[in-house]
């Protein structure tokens, strides 16, 4: 009786879309089903049935399946995810419940054979990286402790083990060990190609860079950069590039943990990357064109608007660096305003880009819910981060101030450019030997020599500067073009209007 009422209480399209995605994961294992199933029908489904409320438990879905534990385990992180993206409130209970399910579905996925399950890899990357994005909001709530009723306090003492980076990171370590394994049976290139049959060496791969994303958020950027270099980030083949948001999310976390290690010319070269993948998707008939698509491309302006911001601190304080004039046209169509006080060195206003542009960094540490007073701690991490900043970019400053009298000038006298800087001559020969050793394989690294207290600049410097300022010509140019256009339109309006 109770099967029945279960059965009935579902609707026809539901049972289907869970007959048929079990039945392709599990027994046909058509790889093109499982992805029009998982990319489309899901969606489908969750906009008619399930915008307002939740997807059915997998209880009640569990006879459509014969009981299948394996495939119960998908389910139901799939339908929380879901909950997430339709916006239904997630509870704490939701947290827990989803953070057992994730230790039970991952040892069964190590374990599962190769022949027992059919996956795509989009599929994949969505699980892995959810995990790594429930970690960093679970950290940023419970550390919220002055905000939090006691019940709720109550549960999170009794839940201490719950959503613990190291137990995360031997998860994912376990799944990196397994994907690497997997890959010796066969070629690299096989096993990581888009929708591969062998899915444990794509959960590695997806692994390993979900937990160069969590040592990002946690502040360990060496360890960020070191957990990823065996992905050659540069080259096309790499499966991450067929993924547009986790390439975009690989090249910013790389390109954050570089910066904040002050490594600005590289972090240029990554946010470079992603502002072309990410402007040439967004222009008229791109991918994210119109229709379903429009929220993702909302998303795509968002993350774009932050790199952009990234990329204006990146080139303020490493100005030597050369970046491709289409990039450095949109960086300063965007932050024109703004960079020469960045060049200033405005620390609130870099405080203000930071704030907006980098990821919101967490404390792996769980609090102690029974302190008296409560005090949240959730915005620590941050603060922390953001004061490393500030001190790179007070180390940047005189060098920045330095660089522009290099640049004016064919030659100076050590004297002059020493009350330029106000500084004494002793200490302005010392800044320039840091800077020419800072500098040294700089790919336009400023040329010098003192000759009879005279600084001699390289004059091929000054012409190479002056190609640079063409792309700031052509943007003012072309500013002053639509200027005069639409005071011309105005003109003609005001004419039709007897004005």
């Amino acid at each position: 009786h109770n099967c029945m009422s279960i059965e009935f209480s579902l609707p026809g399209p539901i049972r289907d879309f869970v007959f048929d995605l079990h039945e392709s994961m599990r027994r046909s294992q058509r790889i093109v089903d499982v992805q029009r199933l998982y990319d489309v029908r899901v969606k489908e489904l969750t906009e008619k049935y399930f915008s307002q409320s939740p997807w059915p438990e997998s209880n009640l879905i569990a006879g459509e399946v014969k009981n299948d534990e394996g495939f119960l385990l998908f389910y139901k992180e799939m339908i929380l995810r879901q909950h997430v993206t339709a916006k239904i409130k997630i509870h704490l209970s939701d947290n827990i419940t989803s953070w057992f399910n994730y230790l039970k579905l991952f040892e069964y996925i190590l374990e599962v054979s190769e022949n027992d399950l059919c996956i795509t890899t989009q599929w994949i990357y969505d699980i892995t990286q959810e995990f790594a994005y429930q970690f960093q909001g679970f950290c940023q709530f419970r550390c919220q402790v002055a905000n939090h009723t006691p019940e709720v306090l109550a549960v999170l003492e009794a839940n201490k083990e719950v959503w613990t980076f190291p137990a995360i990171e031997s998860i994912l370590q376990r799944l990196i060990k397994a994907g690497s394994k997997a890959i010796e049976s066969t070629s690299k290139s096989a096993a990581l190609s888009m929708n591969s049959t062998n899915f444990r060496a794509q959960f590695g791969y997806f692994a390993a860079i979900e937990l160069a994303r969590l040592y990002c958020l946690l502040g360990d950027f060496n360890g960020s950069i070191q957990v990823i270099s065996p992905i050659k980030l540069f080259d096309r083949s790499e499966l991450f590039v067929q993924l547009t948001l986790c390439h975009f999310n690989v090249f910013y976390h790389n390109g954050v943990c570089k910066m904040l290690l002050g490594h600005f010319s590289e972090a240029a070269d990554m946010f470079t990357d992603i502002i072309v993948l990410v402007s040439r998707i967004l222009k008229p008939g791109g991918s994210a064109g119109g229709g379903a698509r429009s929220s993702f491309a909302a998303q795509l302006q968002k993350m774009l608007d932050k790199v952009l911001a990234l990329m204006a601190m990146a080139c303020t304080l490493e100005p030597s660096h050369r970046v491709e004039e289409s990039v450095m046209e949109m960086v300063e169509a965007k932050w024109a305003e703004k960079i020469r006080k960045l060049q200033s060195g405005d620390e609130v206003l870099y405080s203000e880009c930071f704030s907006f542009a980098m990821p919101k960094f967490v404390s792996a540490q769980v609090p102690d819910y029974a302190a008296t007073p409560a005090v949240s701690t959730h915005q620590e991490a941050v603060q922390h981060q953001l004061a490393v900043f500030l001190s790179l970019v007070r180390q940047q400053a005189p060098f920045l101030k330095l660089r522009s009298y290099l640049t004016l000038y064919a030659s100076i006298d050590i004297d002059k450019l020493a009350r330029f800087n106000d500084v004494s001559k002793e200490e302005l020969v010392a800044q320039l030997v840091a800077y020419k050793a800072r500098e040294k394989g700089s790919r336009t690294d400023i040329q010098y020599t003192i000759e009879k207290d005279v600084l001699v600049i390289d004059s091929g410097v000054l012409n190479a500067q002056a190609e640079n300022n063409k792309a700031v010509e052509k943007f003012f140019i072309a500013g002053t073009k639509k200027h005069a256009e639409i005071n011309r339109h105005l003109s003609s309006v005001f004419d039709q209007l007897g004005f």
